[in-house]
């Protein structure tokens, strides 16, 4: 008898990874590996894979700088400013970065999020022009499909989003 794989596998990712990238990925994982648990931690805090908090991370921006962990780029996440086709309507759309000045700004809260994207945000979105903070991705996406204001998005997710409209053609990269 092939015994095969068994075992536990606890994997860390954001909300938004987690439904938009590993979901449509685990029927055919569980194919494969049918042995294995999976647990699945979708949270915007990250956890510590050196503590063994999880075993595997989906995470964007630069690899581990510890050396006993192994990181492998999957995608390149370019962010763009997105609001929704409502908000766009009534405010119309900003046409470039130094149109933002002229509104609602949604934005990350640079206390849960540490990454080059985050700080890239804080440098360049002048503070009087941001409307909402937020410590969770799919919060932030919701507030833009609801029309709150413009915001920064995965390209991956809102690219594909029938509520969403891109600003202007600058795509950031979350790296």
């Amino acid at each position: 008898m092939k015994r095969g794989l068994t075992g536990t596998v606890r994997i860390t990712t954001n909300e938004l990874f987690a439904s938009e990238v590993l979901m449509p990925s685990l029927h055919a994982f569980r194919q494969t590996h049918p042995r294995i648990l999976l647990e699945l931690v979708a949270s915007d805090r990250r956890l510590d894979l050196a503590k063994g908090e999880a075993d595997v991370a989906l995470r964007a921006g630069p690899p581990p700088s510890e050396t006993y962990l192994v990181g492998r780029r999957i995608a390149k996440d370019t962010w763009s400013f997105y609001c929704s086709r409502a908000y766009a309507k009534r405010h119309k759309k900003p046409a470039s970065l130094g149109e933002l000045v002229n509104h609602q700004v949604l934005g990350p809260d640079p206390q849960a999020f540490a990454n080059p994207l985050v700080d890239w945000h804080e440098r360049s979105i002048p503070r009087r022009t941001i409307l909402l903070r937020q410590n969770s991705i799919a919060t932030l996406l919701a507030s833009l499909r609801n029309g709150l204001g413009v915001g920064l998005m995965a390209d991956f997710v809102a690219r594909s989003d029938p509520h969403l409209v891109r600003c202007f053609e600058t795509a950031i990269d979350a790296e």
